[in-house]
């Protein structure tokens, strides 16, 4: 009889910490769910807009030549909270500036849920822009020995799309600085 009890008592106690243990595991799940749901959706829309920019590629200058290729997905600026993109080009040629402009001028890379694309952005190295992770990437260009840049223009040509969109889901998407 006291040996039925013991088993009983023990078998309540087993289902109530098996009871505990799936509900801990459960809002485990929950938590891991919650901070990481959005990242593979953002990798998507990265790679949508990496696709869609060898748009491009019939407007690069024809002298012009690749140095690098850079993408991100993130915060793009100081204090935001929203996921953008950006995608895009170091290029270098001997070309004017104008010249260079005005072969991405009114050119556009198409984008899902956007009837007009992104527009193309052209921005020389030399010229002090400080927002974005373009800054980083051209100082980091900059200190690479790369080919003989001396005598030509160094720019960069890239889309960029920030969502203004929620970005709890994401890490990448809060700028912490």
């Amino acid at each position: 009889m006291a040996s039925m009890n013991i088993r009983q008592t023990y078998r309540r106690v087993e289902n109530k910490i098996g009871l505990f243990g799936s509900i801990l595991f459960g809002l485990e799940i929950l938590i891991v769910f919650v901070l990481v749901w959005k990242i593979p959706l953002n990798n998507l829309r990265l790679e949508h807009i990496e696709r869609n920019f060898r748009a491009l590629e019939p407007y690069h200058p024809e002298d012009s030549e690749l140095l690098s290729e850079k993408n991100y997905v993130g915060a793009l600026y100081t204090g935001a909270r929203s996921c953008g993109y950006f995608v895009g080009e170091f290029r270098v040629s001997a070309l004017s500036r104008e010249d260079i402009k005005k072969a991405y001028a009114g050119k556009a890379v198409p984008y899902f849920r956007q009837r007009t694309g992104l527009p193309a952005q052209v921005r020389f190295a030399d010229e002090g822009f400080l927002d974005g992770p373009w800054y980083t990437w051209r100082d980091e260009l900059l200190e690479t020995p790369t080919a003989d840049t001396a005598s030509k223009n160094v720019y960069s040509v890239h889309v960029e799309y920030d969502r203004h969109s929620s970005p709890f889901g994401d890490f990448r998407c809060f700028y912490v600085k």
